[in-house]
């Protein structure tokens, strides 16, 4: 396990904010709207109960593929399969279900991989850091988030859930700025949504999330 350490300004030493941790809070505001909705096959918010039906549609049908990929990235990283992990990188613009947001994934997971600048190194990180800069991957965030939960050894499910959480609460956030709405009243429908999360982690964990996803490239889909 990489370990870092800090130092407050009184000189005393404090643990870092953990590099995923980082990556967590950037899931705030990742996705513009637009691009979410059109994931889910909406079109643009017009009230609360259709923020809520969007709350409810992305946990249910986007959700369950951006975790299964952080979880297949996460098991190649663990392996140290780099190029499986390139290869994974370059097929997910390919998965319905993520085509709307992989341009959004690879910004943000070519800022999320600066804080794994340390780790350039490390021979997986190199070599998944020469596919990006040569333009041969994109560097989606979904397969940076993976990677950093198997390089700093953090346990696979609270990785996941803690995505979804992310993830769901940034849009709960997006969608009451647009319709001007506060963010408590939002509260409810966020929390139904995020309520489906273990469930899904569950089903990721237990093999059936990336089976599916696999054979969905390789059908073409």
């Amino acid at each position: 396990m990489i370990r870092q350490q800090v130092f407050t300004t009184a000189g005393e030493l404090c643990p870092p904010e953990p590099p995923h941790a980082s990556q967590l809070a950037v899931l705030h505001s990742i996705y513009p709207l637009a691009a979410a909705l059109a994931a889910v096959g909406m079109p643009r918010l017009s009230c609360r109960a259709n923020a809520a039906l969007f709350l409810e549609r992305y946990a249910e049908r986007v959700c369950p593929v951006e975790l299964a990929v952080v979880q297949q990235a996460f098991t190649h990283a663990a392996s140290g399969h780099s190029r499986e992990l390139i290869a994974l990188d370059q097929s997910l613009p390919k998965l319905a279900e993520l085509r709307e947001l992989a341009g959004a994934s690879a910004l943000a997971g070519r800022l999320q991989s600066e804080h794994l600048r340390p780790l350039r190194d490390e021979r997986l990180m190199q070599r998944y850091w020469e596919a990006v800069e040569g333009g041969a991957v994109s560097g989606h965030h979904w397969v940076v988030f993976g990677m950093t939960l198997a390089l700093y050894s953090v346990p696979l499910r609270q990785g996941l859930l803690g995505f979804g959480r992310e993830t769901l609460a940034g849009l709960s956030i997006a969608a009451g700025k647009q319709l001007v709405l506060p963010e408590t009243d939002l509260a409810e429908p966020l929390a139904s949504a995020t309520e489906r999360l273990p469930s899904v982690v569950e089903g990721v964990l237990s093999g059936g999330g990336w089976s599916g996803l696999a054979t969905s490239l390789r059908t073409g889909r």
